[in-house]
């Protein structure tokens, strides 16, 4: 079997006439870098937000503003209390022209969505942090998915019967980009752990507000080289908080071009990409390829550990005919553009066959018994374009 496996390979490279040079220059192939970090995403979903909140309330423009009166339930037991917590909606602002619909949400807890409870343990409870969470349907004024927080009412501890209420109002703290931080102190602890079984409740009344939205940027060198002394230009990556991200080359006279990645899936609920095509890498610098870039260009990107690959088992869309071996056979075919399953990645060649019904989970189909199906041998050449960019891409991001 290893012994037909290379020679089909040498045979596919043979006749494909496929370019040795361009292939010669994909080093990493199959593989893609994000162009995005989690600042990044965390600015997109508004986890942070601009300085608009606390001793800055007044520095920003007010979309919409009001009241935010709500509870939240915790425990620190919460594989010995499952009792669920009642439903109930959203609560809604008061002293607002256009009331928002929100939820007071503790940022820094777990949270069960089966009891509706979010979970600390002993260690974790030296302070709660606290959001009006504001991601509802039929809110108009909410172009992040939480508030900014103006002046604090009142923060409230007690059991849900209501009793060992403790007034934490005098020492909550607002930060910079909304969030209102309450810590706990050691008689706080030694009340509330005196019974870690009992479900709590915070209660937080505060003023709360949107801000108009402002894109924030970022600038990614890059250089002939991975020593960071050439420079060619940058990458520029613009977040927009709850709408998206994009992305430009900015070149050494000042000129940018817009670009898309290679990889693009812009919802961060299922699957977030916005991965690059990647020619080569050492260590935290990452070649890409020529365009948006005049030539290809080295870029730093610490923190990028979780690289995108083509997968085996996977379904993914082709962009382009590419000229394929049929296993078993010795002339090589054309393959026109759309899904394919890759069945083994290897060094630098594919084993894929066409995308039939019963290979998504979703589609309720069986394979039809007794059928044999069509495997090709793929080069790493044929699915990149003459930029060296991937030319495909993942057929179903949300998995149907």
């Amino acid at each position: 079997m290893h012994v037909y496996r290379a020679l089909s390979v040498g045979l596919l490279i043979l006749v494909s006439g496929v370019s040795s040079v361009a292939a010669q220059g994909i080093r990493t192939p199959f593989q893609l870098v994000p162009l995005w970090s989690n600042e990044m995403l965390d600015y997109l979903i508004g986890k942070r937000q601009a300085a608009c909140s606390g001793v800055s309330s007044g520095s920003c423009a007010r979309v919409n503003s009001g009241l935010c009166d709500d509870t939240a339930s915790f425990t620190f037991s919460p594989s010995a209390n499952r009792a669920e917590v009642p439903f109930r909606g959203p609560a809604r602002q008061t002293e607002s022209a256009n009331p928002q619909y929100f939820e007071l949400q503790l940022r820094n807890a777990g949270y069960s969505f089966g009891s509706r409870l979010f979970d600390y343990t002993r260690a974790e409870f030296d302070q709660m942090e606290l959001v009006f969470g504001c991601s509802f349907s039929g809110n108009d004024a909410c172009p992040a998915e939480r508030f900014q927080t103006g002046a604090v009412r009142r923060i409230e501890l007690s059991v849900r019967d209501g009793e060992k209420k403790l007034d934490l109002t005098r020492v909550a703290k607002v930060l910079p980009d909304g969030p209102i931080l309450v810590p706990i102190d050691r008689a706080v602890k030694d009340t509330l752990f005196s019974d870690t079984g009992s479900i709590y409740q915070v209660r937080a009344v505060a003023e709360c507000f949107s801000v108009a939205p402002s894109p924030f940027e970022w600038t990614l060198p890059v250089y002939r080289s991975p020593d960071g002394v050439d420079g060619v230009g940058a990458v520029i990556v613009r977040v927009f908080p709850g709408r998206g991200m994009e992305f430009a080359y900015r070149a050494t006279d000042g000129q940018e071009v817009p670009f898309e990645p290679d990889w693009v899936a812009p919802d961060w609920g299922y699957t977030f990409l916005m991965q690059q095509t990647m020619l080569d890498r050492t260590g935290d610098w990452f070649q890409l390829p020529p365009r948006p870039f005049p030539s290809a260009v080295w870029i730093h990107l610490p923190g990028r550990g979780e690289l995108s690959r083509l997968e085996q088992g996977q379904i993914y869309s082709v962009s382009k005919t590419v000229k394929a071996l049929p296993k078993g056979g010795r002339r090589t075919v054309t393959l026109a553009e759309g899904n394919f399953v890759v069945l083994s990645v290897h060094d630098r060649t594919l084993e894929i066959r066409k995308e039939e019904p019963f290979d998504l989970e979703c589609a309720g189909t069986e394979p039809v018994r007794g059928r044999k199906l069509q495997t090709y041998l793929v080069d790493v050449a044929e699915i990149y374009d003459a930029d060296r960019h991937l030319r495909l891409r993942l057929a179903y991001p949300k998995g149907c």
